[in-house]
């Protein structure tokens, strides 16, 4: 154990603001030692450190200073925090950011609870992943993106149906979708990602404020969701074709955004089964809108790891917002790997996470400087009420393009096969939320849930990548995969 402790106090020592090792310590170190234990060898090196060694003292603030702005609700109970207020007369350096920051910390814990009382009396069935509540079933005759009145003189004013494109562009839906994804990634911290592949217990979890990582992932299959429930809301073919281009220029513009977590989950909306099964629809589109949505395939394309797309997203420059699905797939099998090599860390695995979490850190250095007034875009759109039951989805798209058998849902069930842990499809849980890709070029890996959760096979032509909510607390178990680079 000497070298795990000689490794520890030379990282704080050694630490500084812009420490990429340092943050990785402080979202792995719970696997070898306790919150507790680390405090103590904190105090104690610090107060061993000689005096006239300003740089030793200064890094051994900055360690204390990353620790609690990572992971002060989580690893600090009420007795550290008052032993902290207490010592910062005596500390030899960065006292005034030391207290600023707890009493910011302090003042987000306060907030927390607050916001946790008032979640609390509300049911998931009634709350949307904007806030706004959402009726619990589907009626298809009451199912609206937004009513209005057309100007007449007729004593039967007929209802005209605005779809979001009749207010907004495509180009300022997804600068709206980018601004906002852009907020709550910024804002991730390593620990949620660590925490949602397994590496903290359950207990600690508890003390875990709102995830930032369960928002995005939500908000990715809400935004799937209301891509497919737009299409297949219109019951003509004119219709849907102009929804399907506006959410192709959607993806594109988000592409070219780097919102590559936009991106996908439009697409994963766009790649649903209600929606691809209207071929006349897709058989209207342009011949732009067609090359930009195979351009699009291609690029998020899961073969060999999402290769083409870690390669641009790698190479690109400005601000960008990845694939939270496949950032959690690489946490989570990295996590497979033990940590510990007898009693010293093992420095392998431990790289492995630096590695992506200077991917993740990187790309949130930089800000996007769009002028979009994104907030009135996401309040048209939490106006839309969205189907999120299968069968609906299905019955609603039928009813723009009768199966040609007249087929019942239980019938055109009965062409999907089921997808085995060895199919070659893979699952990586996230709370509530599971991502599915496919790992066959010539299939389409979904989520779907009927009378129980299963993950079932559509085969198409071209790869899919979808992520649903499944309400199952055991998803299935995912093979072993190679990581993307």
């Amino acid at each position: 154990m000497n070298g795990l402790y000689s490794w520890i106090e030379s990282i704080i020592l050694n630490s500084d603001r812009n420490s990429a090792e340092t943050k990785t310590f402080v979202a792995l170190y719970r696997k070898f030692i306790s919150p507790s234990q680390l405090f103590f060898i904190w105090k104690q090196k610090l107060a061993n450190i000689n005096p006239s060694n300003v740089t030793h003292q200064e890094n051994a603030m900055s360690f204390l200073i990353i620790w609690i702005g990572e992971s002060y609700s989580i690893d600090f109970n009420k007795k550290q925090r008052l032993e902290l207020l207490n010592l910062i007369p005596s500390l030899p350096a960065k006292q005034n950011e030391l207290k600023l920051l707890l009493i910011r910390m302090g003042a987000k814990q306060l907030g927390f609870k607050t916001t946790e009382r008032r979640l609390s009396v509300l049911t998931p069935k009634k709350l949307n992943s904007f806030g706004f509540t959402r009726s619990s079933s589907f009626d298809s005759n009451s199912f609206t993106k937004m009513k209005v009145l057309r100007p007449s003189t007729s004593i039967n004013e007929e209802v005209l149906y605005i779809t979001i494109f009749s207010k907004f562009s495509p180009e300022q839906v997804a600068e709206a979708m980018t601004i906002d994804a852009s907020n709550s990634f910024r804002q991730l911290k390593a620990i949620e990602l660590i925490q949602k592949s397994g590496w903290i217990n359950s207990k600690e979890t508890k003390k875990m404020d709102v995830s930032i990582l369960e928002e995005m992932t939500f908000k990715f299959n809400e935004v799937s969701a209301w891509v497919t429930s737009s299409i297949v809301s219109e019951a003509n073919h004119q219709p849907q074709k102009q929804v399907i281009e506006g959410m192709i220029s959607i993806a594109k513009r988000c592409e070219s955004l780097n919102n590559f977590d936009g991106c996908m989950a439009v697409l994963s909306g766009l790649n649903n089964f209600a929606v691809q099964r209207l071929k006349t629809s897709w058989g209207l589109i342009s011949e732009k809108h067609r090359d930009d949505y195979q351009q699009l395939e291609e690029l998020m394309n899961p073969v060999y790891n999402f290769r083409k797309y870690v390669e641009e997203i790698t190479s690109r420059k400005g601000p960008s917002i990845p694939f939270i699905g496949l950032l959690l797939r690489d946490f989570t099998f990295i996590s497979e790997n033990s940590l510990m090599n007898g009693d010293n860390v093992n420095m392998e695995v431990f790289k492995m996470v630096e590695k992506r979490f200077k991917f993740v850190w990187e790309r949130q250095i930089e800000q996007y400087e769009l002028s979009n007034n994104y907030q009135v875009v996401l309040n048209f759109m939490k106006k839309a009420n969205v189907i999120r039951s299968d069968e609906d989805l299905y019955q609603q798209s039928i009813l723009s393009e009768p199966s040609h058998n007249d087929e019942s849902i239980e019938d055109d069930l009965d062409n999907f096969e089921t997808v085995s842990s060895s199919s070659g499809s893979t699952s990586s849980s996230i709370g509530s939320v599971t991502y599915a890709w496919s790992r066959n070029s010539d299939e389409t890996a979904i989520a779907k849930k009927l009378k129980e959760p299963s993950t079932w096979r559509i085969k198409e032509k071209n790869p899919r990548v979808s992520a649903m909510i499944l309400s199952s607390k055991n998803p299935p178990n995912s093979p072993d995969l190679t990581m993307s680079p």
